[in-house]
């Protein structure tokens, strides 16, 4: 199947609207998408309104997928997709559970090299094709890697698991309405914190991008972490 990934920041408000009917309705996700080019095989996954949209895109699930699909698409590399159902358990099956036991996406291939976690592939897949997003000096890389480990260690962790996916996926809800109600306001206080340290210190001094005025790896995984609050309709203004 040919898939057209640029059409991704086209979609975005379609998307979103799409991910927020489809987690109201099924609060699951709706399948697994495993992207080839030249070799190298990512396993990735299709999550809130793929099925409903076609998804051939192979970009509408986990927002760190999307990451790695914005970042293939910029960088013009020919895709190929192919749709795992994991709403069958195709991620749980022994094929692909061999390859990964973590049992989660996105996971890279490439020849008999496997790798998971998507901001270390954004950075192989960047290392790969010489992107400048991925930058050599040691220092400009080192704030790279510094700005991805603050989105993925500290952000993450209270907008994505403590605010967002409780709100959208059962298995995420806490044991009862009280203790899942004081998680949230917990987690969106967390996030408050988290939020002026992103615009006062990482986008301080009207910086165009996370690192300077340049777009690195770090914006790609950090503006797909950051769009999951479109799915319980963040306003961020506020």
């Amino acid at each position: 199947m040919a898939v057209v990934l640029v059409d991704l920041r086209g979609a975005r408000q379609h998307e979103a609207r799409e991910a927020r009917l489809h987690a109201r309705q099924h609060g699951v996700d709706a399948g697994m998408a495993v992207a080839r080019h030249h070799g190298i095989t990512i396993a990735a996954g299709l999550g809130p309104g793929a099925r409903d949209a076609g998804a051939i895109d192979g970009v509408r699930g986990e927002k760190t997928d999307q990451a790695l699909a914005q970042f293939i698409a910029d960088n013009n590399i020919p895709c190929e997709m192919e749709v795992v159902d994991i709403l069958k358990g195709a991620h749980y099956g022994p094929e692909y559970s061999a390859k990964n036991p973590n049992r989660l996406v996105p996971m890279l291939e490439d020849g008999d090299f496997r790798l998971t976690e998507s901001a270390t592939i954004l950075r192989y897949l960047a290392e790969k094709v010489g992107s400048p997003a991925y930058p050599k000096d040691l220092k400009q890389r080192a704030r790279v890697n510094e700005a991805m480990d603050w989105f993925n260690s500290n952000f993450y962790k209270d907008w994505g698991y403590g605010l967002v996916y409780p709100q959208l996926f059962p298995h995420h809800k806490r044991p009862d309405d009280t203790v899942h109600a004081g998680g949230i306001a917990w987690a969106q206080d967390r996030c408050k914190v988290w939020l002026q340290v992103l615009n006062d210190h990482w986008l301080a001094g009207n910086k165009k991008y996370i690192c300077g005025d340049q777009i690195t790896v770090a914006d790609y995984l950090g503006s797909a972490i950051m769009s999951i609050g479109e799915l319980i309709h963040c306003d961020l203004a506020k």
